[in-house]
């Protein structure tokens, strides 16, 4: 990403960011954008910019497939997370919402993370271990609650 072009996003809040692809598409009624009240893990960090790196998860049941491909498909969602672009972060989608109940993003999974280079996570679902969390690494959250339940990469 253009140095110039990030340190502009970081600069400003998202309303700003939605009336600017409003004029850019001139028109109003842009509604391509997060709906719902999200929980910031630390509201006093600065926004999180960065190329979105996707995947979905669930937990109100294990996973349906064998242990040994659970483990392959968690190591490759990591070392997909890993690569570049970079900055990045990851934008994951709880498949149990609006009941998700299984916190992935707590006091281990945020620190891998980070230590993957990744700026954040945006998701529909759950945190935990707010006490916890890595400094400049932002977690935007559907809910805060304390299980992980069944959590595993879908």
């Amino acid at each position: 990403m253009d140095k110039t072009l990030y340190e502009l996003l970081i600069s400003v809040d998202t309303p700003t960011v939605c009336n600017a692809i409003e004029v850019a598409q001139g028109k109003r009624g842009f509604n391509d954008f997060t709906r719902g009240t999200l929980q910031a893990s630390a509201p006093e960090n600065p926004a999180i910019v960065g190329y979105a790196k996707t995947a979905m998860i669930a937990a109100l049941e294990p996973s349906r497939l064998p242990a040994d491909d659970v483990k392959k498909l968690r190591m490759d969602y990591y070392r997909y997370m890993s690569e570049a672009p970079f900055p990045s972060l990851a934008v994951i989608e709880d498949l149990d919402f609006p009941d998700a109940i299984g916190a992935f993003w707590g006091e281990i999974n945020t620190n891998v993370h980070k230590g993957l280079g990744l700026s954040g996570v945006l998701t529909n679902g759950v945190m935990r271990d707010l006490g916890d969390l890595p400094e400049e690494f932002l977690v935007l959250a559907g809910s805060v609650g304390p299980s992980h339940g069944f959590v595993h990469i879908e």
